[in-house]
Parts: structure tokens; sequence; C-alpha cells
């Protein structure tokens, strides 16, 4: 087991243009929406716009930050808001769940489904 670790899983290219395509989309409209708002006041209508790219950079940044990866010390799950470890001795199960989304490459044309683990970890 140790000659195959550490492993790491990132979010796909492809996935991340979704990313980029939903904050080049919502970005413009949220910003012209606040803009056009004539009765709110100048330094409202600024800290609104600032907020709002304030967040939909932070997206950006934390769907690229979200991985999964396993070494020698155990499994650590990075999320949008932050990161769980489960150490090797708290695994009691890895169960392997097919994955409709996912799909790898082989030397032909044809694409198989990967499969999804899920540690069980123990109860305390």
């Amino acid at each position: 087991m140790s000659t195959r670790l550490p492993r790491e899983y990132r979010i796909r290219s492809e996935q991340m243009a979704g990313v980029y395509v939903a904050v080049g989309i919502g970005t413009p409209g949220v910003l012209l929406t606040v803009l056009n708002m004539e009765n709110t006041p100048a330094w409202v209508r600024s800290l609104v716009v600032a907020l709002v790219l304030a967040f939909f950079g932070w997206l950006v940044v934390a769907a690229k930050r979200c991985s999964t990866s396993a070494d020698l010390k155990g499994i650590r799950v990075r999320r949008f808001t932050g990161t769980r470890r489960l150490a090797w001795e708290d695994v009691q199960d890895i169960r392997a769940a097919p994955n409709p989304s996912a799909h790898t490459a082989r030397t032909s044309r044809r694409s198989s489904r990967t499969p999804t683990t899920t540690p069980a970890a123990a109860s305390s």
C-alpha cells in the first residue's frame, strides 16, 4: 500500500470551467443590479460591489483548493470551508460505489466509470 501513496484527487479542468462560467455570468448580473439601485447611497453600492467581487474571487480560489488526498498518515479532504483529516486508525471500512459523473479514459475510445470511495469513520 505504501508504494501507491501519497495520492491526490482534485477538481478537473472541465469542472473548473463550469465554476468560471457561473462566476462570469453571476458577477455582472449582481453588479449591474447593485449599480442600478439609484436610491442607495454610493458608499453602500461600493461596499456591496467590493463584497460581491471578494465572494466570487473566494469562490474560484476555494473551488481550486478542493481536493482529497491519501498519504501514510490518513485521508485529508479539503472543502470550501475547511479541511477534515481522518487517520487510518479511524477508518473501519472503505466501500467503492459507482460514480456516474466520473469517467476515466482507457487506451481505446471507450470510457469506464470509476468508483467513489466513502470511508466509514469510527464512532466515538
